[in-house]
């Protein structure tokens, strides 16, 4: 059975076109995001720190739904 992994990994810039490039070799690579450096908005925004807060609660939600209706 085939099943999907998702890591999040800290790079340094210069490093992530090698590593995408070995990991596409490596594995069937269904998405890959260069995720926003996005501290400075996190910590001085209340908008998008609210924002961020309801994308994880939903994220956590969905997980609860779906680990509670799996067989």
């Amino acid at each position: 059975m085939i099943k999907t992994v998702n890591v999040t990994l800290k790079l340094q810039e210069e490093e992530i076109p090698a590593f995408e490039s070995w990991l596409r070799m490596q594995a069937d690579v269904v998405d890959l995001k260069i995720l926003p450096e996005d501290r400075n908005l996190y910590e001085n925004d209340k908008h998008y720190k609210k924002l961020c807060n309801m994308v994880k609660k939903a994220k956590e939600t969905k997980e609860t739904y779906y680990n509670n209706k799996r067989i």
